[in-house]
């Protein structure tokens, strides 16, 4: 029997080629194949960054407003 290994996290730039890749795994799941071998790549869900309730609270400060309400709009439309 094959133990379960803990997942590696591996940050990504968001305007490399996996970055991109992502950003399309956000909206629905893909499948990335090589040599034969099919992977799996979709959005964890709840994957918020770790941040103290302090962090939150300063970068909520620091957006709220920041955003017209067609953008804001805009912005949910492709949910």
């Amino acid at each position: 029997m094959q133990m379960l290994r803990a997942p590696k996290t591996i940050n990504v730039d968001l305007d490399s080629e996996p970055g991109h890749l992502l950003d399309k795994a956000s909206r629905s799941p893909l499948i990335l194949e090589m040599n034969g071998v099919r992977y799996l790549l979709s959005r964890e869900e709840n994957s918020w960054p770790e941040m103290s309730d302090e962090e939150y609270q300063r970068v909520l400060d620091e957006t709220i407003g920041t955003l017209s309400e067609e953008e804001a709009t805009q912005m949910f439309a492709w949910r």
